[in-house]
């Protein structure tokens, strides 16, 4: 009789373990899974921000070009659009010909840059050669 007991014994002790096993590989793959959709929402978030500098940068661009254009002697600056704070360089060149900037907008650890080149001023609104690149 105690080898019976002893193998009845033997059997609970795997079937616990066989438990526990089973349990602890659901929860490796549950917290495998929010590792996953929380690494994917980070990379989503990240891509939003992205965007959003990408426009306002552009924004600024756009006004800093206007500024130029309105006045020659425009010195750049610092602006805001949307939230996005711009720098933009001292245009380089002299006169409405062939002058060009760069324009930059962050937003916590997110940059992006212009190169702003116009041939001709005096062309804007019409068929100016312009080149806004990132």
């Amino acid at each position: 009789m105690q080898t019976d007991a002893h193998a009845g014994g033997s059997g609970g002790y795997i079937a616990l373990m066989s438990v526990l096993l089973v349990s602890g590989l659901f929860i490796v793959l549950a917290l495998q899974g929010n590792v996953q959709v929380s690494m994917s929402t980070r990379a989503e978030i990240a891509r939003t921000l992205y965007e959003e500098v990408l426009v306002s940068t552009h924004t600024c661009a756009e006004q800093a070009l206007i500024a130029l254009a309105s006045d020659v002697a425009y010195a750049g600056g610092t602006h805001t659009v949307d939230g996005v704070t711009c720098e933009i360089t001292q245009p380089t060149g002299h006169g409405s010909h062939d002058r060009s900037m760069q324009v930059s907008g962050t937003v916590q650890q997110v940059t992006v840059v212009f190169d702003v080149v116009v041939a001709d001023l005096n062309q804007i609104g019409s068929t100016a050669t312009i080149a806004i690149r990132p």
